[in-house]
């Protein structure tokens, strides 16, 4: 026997009832990155990678230049403060290290040499002067606003004014780095972590201060949930650098 049509309305309209009644998926908003914004050095950049690696899920990560506006969430900086209202922590250390080009051979040089040399008080910028061979040397340093600047001369025991004028000044340690791996006679300084095969350590003898300077990380509150996650692995993964 065939359905009535009225029978057919009511199992239609039934249908159209049932499908109406079943749930709909919700789409579900996408969670927004919590920001890190991050003060950096140009000393400390040799460690994005590990600032990068310790980026918490779901966050994310801006570096900031000390020139950069803004207020980060953290400062990081290199050497010690003299006073802050900020909340400060160790997280690590760094050395700063005197560097030669790879071809220039001198086994050491004495410390009170170093400092003749960074107070022009060598009777030529020669570094036959140092024990070495016949070569000119060139002297370098950083901008008087590098955060290295101090730390190079609390190590020389010296003031900014008794730098002498022969004296290249560049921006960066990735600056310095190319610099005295494209200059035979160059003479510079750089943070451990930016040494690689393109420049040589020069060992010296005599030398009395520490090259060992703490890394600091500085921030207006106390840090709390990604602030605090990403310290605490940073401070983890430099206790496991060299």
């Amino acid at each position: 026997m065939q359905p009535s049509k009225t029978w057919l309305k009511l199992l239609s309209a039934l249908g159209i009832f049932l499908i109406g009644c079943v749930s709909q998926p919700v789409s579900q908003p996408v969670p927004t990155p919590a920001w890190l914004y991050v003060q950096v050095p140009d000393s400390l950049l040799s460690l994005s990678d590990d600032f990068q690696a310790c980026t918490p899920s779901g966050g994310g990560l801006a570096l900031l230049s000390p020139l950069e506006p803004g207020t980060p969430q953290i400062t990081l900086k290199w050497g010690e403060i003299q006073s802050s209202n900020s909340h400060a922590y160790e997280i690590g250390e760094e050395q700063l290290l005197f560097i030669v080009h790879p071809d220039n051979l001198i086994a050491q040089v004495r410390f009170e040499d170093i400092q003749k040399t960074y107070t022009g008080k060598l009777s030529s910028f020669n570094w036959q002067n140092l024990g070495g061979s016949n070569l000119p040397l060139t002297l370098t340093s950083y901008a008087p606003e590098s955060e290295v600047t101090p730390l190079l001369l609390q190590i020389l025991g010296i003031s900014e004014a008794d730098l002498p004028r022969e004296l290249v000044l560049v921006p960066s340690p990735q600056a310095m780095r190319t610099f005295i791996a494209n200059t035979p006679g160059g003479l510079g300084i750089l943070p451990s972590r930016w040494v690689d095969d393109s420049v040589r350590v020069l060992p010296l003898e005599g030398l009395s201060e520490p090259q060992t300077f703490p890394v600091l990380a500085l921030s207006t509150d106390e840090p709390q949930g990604h602030a605090y996650e990403w310290l605490s692995c940073l401070q983890n993964r430099l206790s496991e650098l060299p």
